[in-house]
């Protein structure tokens, strides 16, 4: 049944990024749902980091928007070039390593 429930919200996630696009659209949080025990203690400590560094995760952000960056080739990129410019922002890959 918990499979289920958790394909549901998927889905309904996915929607609402689709029908909302913008930089500042809030997702509903992990932590927030009181269904799954297991799920809300995995993700309270993220979200809490997540919102204590928002600000600091977005300046990092938008400090790379619209700036070239080097992923060493089109068609085979070097993997941790790519990885580096995929994922600018420091603060944000600190906390996801927390998971």
């Amino acid at each position: 049944m918990k499979r289920c429930e958790t394909q549901k919200r998927l889905t309904q996630i996915g929607m609402y990024l689709c029908n909302n696009p913008t930089p500042s659209a809030r997702l509903p949080c992990r932590a927030a749902q009181t269904k799954d025990t297991d799920l809300k203690k995995a993700f309270t400590p993220l979200a809490e980091k997540l919102t204590s560094a928002e600000n600091q995760i977005v300046s990092e952000l938008i400090a790379v928007q619209g700036k070239p960056a080097d992923i060493g080739g089109y068609y085979q990129p070097d993997n941790a070039k790519a990885s580096a410019a995929l994922r600018p922002s420091s603060t944000l890959n600190a906390a996801l390593a927390t998971l």
